[in-house]
């Protein structure tokens, strides 16, 4: 979203107004919003510094601009990465961003503050110039093409461990891996398989070096020799002399027992030391580079800025940075994931290079902050910011826990946020390594202050441990806070993600006690809670494939009500039958996707929670829990969750006939293409997942699946962006005159329109309305209790058949009878494969076991599939064996109307 400053606008008033004329006023109360927004990646303002899970401007943008107007006061009670702070700024609003922990607000402040850009390139010219040598002499390594020393722009290094049975070394990076965390010992007299965190640890291996030579300007990459690794034992042994003879600094910062100490396994890979995280070569490198930082007792921006710049690059100087052919083609990645994961295997980056390149990202972004925020944030500069946030200030960034916010009450126009989603970040743990460098410019005592952090640990039994109570009991004082300085018409927004169903109690019981609630369905049709697609990027990062994450967020939206729930009236459990009720919601999702993953099945299960008064009231509950003790198993091939007759005794997934995620898809993208000719994937994504709410929400992989089978990309003139168009060659206009007869609102209270299931109960109900007795398939009765209802249940001595007959009988779709007799056997096909399936297989098996069974055999298609069923079925092969006369062929449409069904199946018997 650019919006360039008018820089003749001299006021913030004015500069309000020029957004106002931009977006214009809306009355308030607003509704809540209903659709979502299409997930963008970050902007470069973004990228300046590192920060954790940060969610898609673009979004919050939206958020932004519905619920509130040019002018008024947006809070962000935890700010994080500073998102609501740069886009309400963008917007004209007056912001106001508050965070416990110091380095989110300080990474705030950064974004947005204006600043002269040519006055940091000239400091940052000079720190590089005064700091350059000490390092490139740090990183000599000798360029093999000319025999001259060149800079290595980084190291390769591998864990060494010893092998318990032969006592002999194991370079880890060289070492046959033999699965998860198991190496196998290169000793050929041993070859044991060894786990590297049960092993005595020994020194650290160079393996290789890769030298940029700017003497003949070779870029090559080479073993580690002699040369190199007696230079680095040089510096690791001089290191301590040398840091006192210059005066450096390296903080000795002890690494606390906490909560990613445990699931890092810090201490048992020799990690003592916050500084431990670096090699001796980085850590002299970073003292070098905070020496030469220039130092000033003013309020200068830029020089502020170049500290932040410097924080940025220790991203890059550790030993979290490894090497994947999958990621970045193959270059280094920087620190990946929420964590304090390290490689056996890594990577000592030159901090130079990088730092350039950083220097590059914070040009980006403070070009971004110039062009769209410019000189409209400004910070209150008196004891008094409240007041100069009436009239001049924009901006108030605050260091502090939001359980305790220093504003009136009423005085806020709508809060929107992102709060911390249980334990799935450990925000300050994580923040503590770039303070221990940083905190002296910030002007802090000591690391992050984590007493009132809204989280929970996964482990308990130290300094600092938190759990899910005392995450619930921090949310609720926040959210109390929150109601308090709120106005009676505005709203708390703020999206969530989180499979732990616990966590989303915490959420919503902190809420209600604290006097907010979701609307009522006659208030929202998404009950205030809408569905947020991903940025597709991001899909497949550490992070996100890590335990607790979902892909996509919900937006929640709360209205502050009165009086608030009283927690002595909240249950904490489920009765028998409301678990029970739960269980058959998440089977009815999965059954309707075909199979689902926990996004897909949190999707759905939250919002059915809530109607039913269910989503507050669970402590200590999770998916795999409730999934675990039902009819349901996990497929770890596909990562999605199926109910137990949809998969084989090997473990694969059955093929399904027909899924009505996939129907209702094809039919809304279907009806779309034929009114629009033409639509981007967004638009396709905003349709769909506007129609589709909640447990009809169809997965990514559903829309991605349907839209490459029915669509064909196109270039359009004039347009920058592909789009997608109906593919004439899968279509026909039989199918088009179908198609648009549907295009009315899916009903999701009864079967999808002529769905497998639903034909087989129209003529299943056909048939007992006219005196005759049905069995339907035992894989259809296990999809659809209706179906079961309908079904008489059959040993298959009823008709003297034997055990291999009725085997085959028993899953046929319909069989119609009366008394002992076999008069039909119907099979229903949405498809051409399908159809083929039940001819081939379920008939001719049939036929050669009970060769002497004179009933109906009828296969029921699609009336677009007619010809083509015909062609199959008269193949030379049936025409000879008899098949194709035995088996009658009809199209849907004739089939469910009860005289034809009739006259040609029974009565024309």
């Amino acid at each position: 979203m650019n919006r360039e400053l008018d820089f003749s606008i001299r006021t913030v008033h004015e500069a309000i107004e020029g957004e106002i004329k931009k977006e214009g006023l809306k009355p308030k109360p607003v509704q809540p919003i209903e659709a979502p927004v299409l997930a963008e990646a970050h902007t470069a303002i973004y990228k300046m510094h590192r920060y954790y899970a940060r969610r898609p401007h673009n979004v919050f943008a939206k958020l932004i601009m519905h619920y509130s107007n040019p002018g008024d006061l947006i809070l962000d009670p935890f700010c994080g990465g500073g998102v609501t702070v740069v886009e309400g700024l963008k917007l004209r609003r007056r912001v106001i961003g508050i965070d416990l922990n110091p380095l989110a607000t300080w990474v705030t402040k950064m974004e947005v503050a204006p600043i002269n850009i040519d006055k940091f390139g000239a400091l940052y010219t000079t720190w590089i110039a005064e700091v350059a040598g000490q390092i490139e002499s740090l990183y000599k390594a000798r360029c093999l093409e000319c025999n001259r020393d060149g800079v290595a722009e980084w190291y390769e290094w591998s864990n060494v461990v010893v092998c318990p049975g032969c006592r002999k070394e194991i370079v880890l990076g060289t070492a046959r891996k033999k699965g998860k965390g198991l190496f196998q010992c290169p000793n050929p007299q041993c070859g044991s398989l060894v786990e590297p965190s049960k092993c005595k640890i020994s020194p650290d291996r160079m393996l290789a070096v890769v030298v940029r030579c700017k003497h003949c300007g070779t870029i090559e990459k080479r073993d580690a020799n002699t040369t190199d690794i007696r230079r680095y034992e040089k510096i690791r042994k001089t290191a301590k002399a040398a840091l006192k003879v210059h005066k450096l600094h390296v903080p000795g910062d002890l690494f606390p027992d906490m909560d990613r100490a445990r699931d890092d396994n810090i201490f048992g890979k020799g990690i003592k030391y916050f500084k431990d995280l670096m090699t001796v070569r980085q850590q002299i490198s970073c003292a070098w580079l905070k020496k030469k930082l220039p130092r000033d007792t003013g309020n200068i921006p830029e020089l502020e800025t170049l500290w932040h710049l410097y924080s940025s690059t220790l991203r890059y100087t550790n030993k979290f940075v490894f090497q994947s052919a999958n990621w970045q083609s193959g270059k280094p990645v920087e620190w990946a994931g929420h964590n304090y994961w390290l490689p056996f295997h890594y990577i000592e980056l030159n901090p130079l290079p990088y730092l350039a390149k950083r220097y590059a990202a914070f040009l980006s972004g403070k070009e971004e902050q110039a062009l769209n925020i410019g000189s409209f944030c400004r910070f209150p500069a008196t004891k008094t910011p409240w007041k100069e946030l009436q009239d001049g200030a924009t901006c108030y960034i605050i260091n502090q826990s939001s359980h305790k916010i220093p504003l009136p009450d009423g005085s806020v126009d709508a809060i929107i946020t992102d709060p911390p989603f249980g334990g799935n970040v450990q925000y300050g743990e994580l923040s503590d390594f770039y303070l221990a460098w940083v905190k002296d410019f910030m002007g802090l005592k000591g690391l992050s202050d984590k007493n009132f952090e809204a989280i929970e640990t996964r482990h308990s039994g130290f300094d600092g441990a938190k759990d899910r109570s005392h995450y619930e009991q921090m949310l609720y004082k926040i959210f109390i806070e929150c109601r308090r300085v709120i106005k009676s018409d505005g709203w708390l927004v703020l999206t969530f993600h989180n499979r732990d169903i616990g966590v989303w109690m915490s959420l919503h019981r902190a809420a209600l006690r604290a006097g907010f609630r979701l609307p009522l369905e006659s208030e929202s049709q998404n009950r205030g809670m809408v569905y947020q697609p991903p940025v597709q990027n991001y899909t497949q990062t550490i992070h996100q494939r890590a335990a607790g994450s979902m892909l996509g967020d919900f937006i929640l939206s709360f209205k502050p009500v009165q009086p608030p729930a009283r927690l002595e009236a909240i249950k904490e459990q489920l009765s028998t039958d409301e678990e029970r009720d739960l269980r058959l919601k998440a089977e009815e999702i999965i059954r309707y996707h075909g199979g689902a993953d926990e996004t897909t099945l949190m999707t759905g299960l939250i919002p059915y929670l809530h109607e039913r008064a269910l989503l507050h009231r669970i402590a200590k509950y999770d998916l795999k829990t409730l999934l675990d003790n039902g009819p349901f198993i996990y497929v770890s091939k596909e990562k999605k969750w199926y109910t137990k007759d949809m998969v084989e005794e090997s473990g694969s997934v059955k093929m399904r006939d027909f899924i009505p995620a996939e129907a209702f898809v094809q039919n809304l993208v279907h009806s779309f293409l034929s009114e629009k000719h033409s639509a981007s994937m967004d638009e396709l994504l905003i349709l769909i997942y506007s129609n589709l709410v909640n447990s009809h929400r169809p997965q990514i992989s559903t829309i991605e699946r349907i839209v490459a089978r029915f669509c064909v990309k196109k270039k359009m003139k004039g347009m920058k962006r592909e789009v997608y168009v109906w593919n004439p060659h899968v279509k026909t206009p039989d199918e088009i005159k179908r198609a648009l007869t549907l295009q009315t609102a899916i009903d999701f209270g009864s079967p999808a329109s002529l769905d497998h299931n639903a034909i087989i109960k129209i003529l299943a109900q056909i048939a007992l309305k006219n005196g005759f007795s049905v069995h339907i398939g035992v894989t259809e009765q296990h999809k659809s209790p209706d179906l079961s209802a309908l079904s008489a249940h059959l040993t298959g001595m009823e008709f003297g058949l034997p055990p291999e007959a009725f085997r085959i009988i028993k899953e046929i779709d319909l069989i119609i009878f009366q008394g002992s007799t076999i008069l039909g056997a119907v099979e229903v096909a949405t498809s051409i494969s399908t159809f083929g399936k039940a001819v081939n297989n379920r008939f001719r098996n049939l036929l050669t076991v009970a060769p002497n069974l004179t009933i109906t055999l009828a296969a029921i298609v699609n009336e677009v599939d007619l010809d083509k069923a015909h062609s199959e079925l008269f193949m030379p092969a049936n025409v000879k064996s008899g098949l194709a006369g035995s088996v009658l062929l009809l199209s849907t449409a004739h089939a469910v109307a009860e005289d034809i069904f009739l006259n040609k199946v029974l009565k024309g018997r």
